[in-house]
């Protein structure tokens, strides 16, 4: 804005580019540089690779530009990609189960059959328990023989 103002003064009222730059507040040498060129062509392909490949992001389709011979900074790159309202297409959230859940019935005596199952739990699997395995000496003898040991009789192992 500030730009095309400055060059507005200095084409219709004959004012030196110094002077207009300070009355309008902007540095000399932004009014001296050229805007940079848009690219219509890489623009066009850009929105081509996204068209065909919607789950490929800026940084990908970066990479499909510059094997194609249209290399350019990343920045610009991200620049055209937002200006083209281009954006990745997000996946939906898995569906979720409706209504209300109920918990799990208990099963009230070790071999009672919960609704559901079929099938009574299994004696071995009753009275297992949920933690790493024990090693060492006494876990070996507590394996041997464990009614031994708590009866206060002697290992003969």
């Amino acid at each position: 804005m500030r730009r095309a103002a400055a060059r507005k003064a200095m084409r219709d009222h004959d004012i030196s580019q110094r002077r207009v730059c300070r009355l309008v507040g902007v540095d000399p040498k932004t009014v001296r540089r050229d805007k940079p060129p848009d690219n219509p062509e890489v623009r066009e392909e850009l929105k081509a690779i996204a068209s065909k490949r919607r789950r490929f992001g800026y940084r990908r389709i970066g990479v499909l530009l510059e094997r194609q011979g249209m290399i350019m900074n990343h920045k610009k790159l991200y620049r055209l990609y937002t200006e083209e309202k281009l954006g990745v297409r997000r996946r939906r959230g898995r569906k979720r189960a409706r209504g209300s859940r109920t918990s799990m019935p208990v099963a009230l005596r070790p071999s009672e059959r919960l609704p559901g199952s079929g099938w009574p739990i299994p004696a071995s699997l009753r009275h297992v328990r949920r933690c790493p395995p024990q090693t060492g000496a006494l876990a070996i003898r507590l394996q041997q023989r464990p009614t031994a040991l708590i009866s206060g009789q002697p290992n003969t192992r």
